[in-house]
């Protein structure tokens, strides 16, 4: 992996940037009613083919709207992710500020065996009103 950062395919190791999938945009209300329900976004329940189809799209329950400059971020694999859902249950609270944003994935590139382009995601966003 250290010769694909060397020519701009893959991001640095030593830089320790996380993948997240963004869930949230500042002023939408996110919503899981309960562990393994599907996830809400401005009231509209999202269909995410993305995720893990072995577990849920929610491992707790939270209601969240996110507050300027700030974003709500979610793994793939939401069982076995600290993300922006981990991070509030366990009262760290769980927006990421916008300024960490540092680029966009493109490919799932490693394990070789399940290289893919990742797309936009927009699909699952399609119905999901503005902010209420």
């Amino acid at each position: 992996m250290m010769a694909l950062s060397l020519i701009g395919l893959a991001p640095d190791p030593s830089q320790d940037h996380l993948v997240k999938r963004l869930i949230g945009l500042p002023g939408d209300h996110v919503v899981c009613e309960e562990e393994g329900a599907a996830l809400q976004v401005n009231g509209t329940t999202l269909d995410e083919p993305y995720i893990n189809p072995e577990t849920p799209a929610c491992q707790a329950a939270f209601d969240v709207t996110v507050p300027d400059d700030k974003v709500w971020v979610m793994g793939d694999n939401r069982y076995a992710s600290a993300d922006s859902a981990w991070h509030e249950v366990q009262g760290d609270g769980g927006f990421v500020d916008e300024s960490d944003i540092t680029g966009r994935a493109e490919v799932v590139f490693w394990p070789a065996s399940r290289w893919t382009g990742l797309g936009d995601g927009s699909d699952a966003f399609a119905d999901v009103p503005d902010q209420p």
